[in-house]
């Protein structure tokens, strides 16, 4: 079976738009995980720092210097509701990048499944006018 160079072409197009898919779903499959258990997904550095009061206060943080100085002198209640408020605001970043990130992969899939789907056709065109 004799194949023209428009096949050869429109097959690997095909085959690295399915390998393009594979990765990003299974990029975006984490996403989700991110999305509904940010708990689980938060890096190491931030949930360690969070874990009690005096992890907190021993975090580095180069931006915020003034702040970290400030909180030195909070008692151990204001400092549990400074850590606790810290900690659901990491989480809700963590969400927000997840939906980011899934938002744009999704925009890749459908870019990718038209990609895959024209030059499908291409193919099946091609080997139709040679049979």
């Amino acid at each position: 079976m004799k194949r023209t160079l428009i096949e050869i072409y429109a097959l690997v197009v095909c085959f690295f738009s399915v390998a393009c898919l594979v990765i990003v779903m299974g990029i975006s499959l984490w996403d989700v995980v991110q999305i509904f258990s940010p708990k689980f997904t938060i890096d190491s550095r931030t949930y360690q720092t969070h874990l009690n009061n005096e992890s907190y206060k021993r975090r580095h943080c180069f931006d915020c210097k003034a702040k970290l100085d400030q909180e030195k002198t909070l008692d151990e209640q204001e400092l549990t509701l400074a850590r606790d408020k810290s900690w659901k605001e990491n989480l809700e970043i963590e969400k927000r990048s997840a939906a980011q990130s899934l938002v744009r992969n999704i925009i890749i899939i459908f870019l990718d499944i038209l990609l895959f789907s024209i030059h499908w056709y291409l193919i099946k065109k091609s080997g139709e006018e040679s049979s």
